[in-house]
């Protein structure tokens, strides 16, 4: 019952997130070595039912997989790491920076950008405004983990 919970709140925790992520695809891999890939625009539901996960296709077809036989779950992203996408003046690109525990943020458009920091669940952990002059954005306060970093309507991911 634990584990089938801790699937739970990570498929929920994954399914919250994935269009945060640009997320393409759901990859389950099974204890027998097997793999089985998944493009989640093609799911139309996510559920549980009797120690099974049910994958519920949006052309009605089912997938069942006993949760005993799950090895792990990934979410597949169309990066790793840091992402990076286009805007009106080329590509904006973020660095974390260990050493000083700063986000350096380039190629941005001109003015003030809002930057909002969230957990994966989704909860703003930082919201900041930074413009021309300044390109940094601490984050000594944020503890290790994954994070959303949001500028203006584009998100990025990062590990601290």
């Amino acid at each position: 019952m634990r584990f089938k919970s801790f699937l739970a709140v990570l498929l929920f925790l994954a399914g919250t997130s994935t269009t945060l992520l640009n997320a393409q695809s759901l990859s389950i891999n099974l204890r027998d070595g097997s793999k089985q890939n998944f493009e989640l625009k093609s799911l139309k539901k996510i559920t549980f039912s009797d120690n099974n996960l049910v994958l519920n296709n949006s052309t009605g077809a089912f997938a069942t997989f006993g949760i005993a036989t799950i090895n792990k779950i990934l979410v597949s992203t169309t990066s790793d790491g840091i992402k990076n996408t286009k805007s009106g003046n080329g590509n904006i690109s973020i660095f974390f920076n260990p050493s000083d525990n700063q986000i350096t943020i380039q190629n941005k458009p001109e003015g003030t950008l809002t930057v909002s920091l969230y957990r994966p669940d989704g909860v703003q952990v930082l919201k900041t405004q930074i413009s021309n002059n300044n390109d940094l954005v601490n984050v000594s306060s944020l503890a290790k983990g994954i994070y959303l970093l949001k500028i203006n309507n584009q998100v990025f991911k990062f590990k601290k």
